[in-house]
């Protein structure tokens, strides 16, 4: 790396160093099905569950990247293997075949 690049990293911090880094999900895919993405969100919607006590909605979405179409959606009360399961089964039902790439996050709230 040049003078200039070095000293543009320092003027920029963070922001340049994820420019220059080629991240997976930074790259457009060039075709429908190429690379799709995975995660849950936490709906704040309160609701009474069987319990009677108050609960929210985790929303599970697969999302295909070069369409932004949502592939596979779930309502759960927790996020779990079985959740993500489900929905890429939905959509392999729906289109016939498993995306050549599926990306998710490190899935820190995923439960057993």
């Amino acid at each position: 790396m040049d003078d200039y690049g070095i000293m543009y990293l320092q003027r920029n911090g963070s922001e340049a160093i994820n420019d220059l880094l080629l991240h997976p999900a930074r790259i457009q895919p060039e075709f429908p099905g190429d690379q799709y993405q995975i995660d849950g969100t936490r709906l704040n919607i309160p609701f009474l569950n069987e319990e009677g006590r108050p609960d929210i909605f985790i929303l599970v979405a697969l999302i295909d990247v070069y369409s932004n179409k949502i592939m596979g959606y779930t309502l759960t009360k927790s996020e779990n293997f079985d959740s993500y399961y489900q929905v890429i089964s939905q959509s392999v039902k729906e289109t016939g075949f498993l995306p050549a790439e599926i990306l998710s996050d490190n899935l820190p709230r995923i439960e057993k």
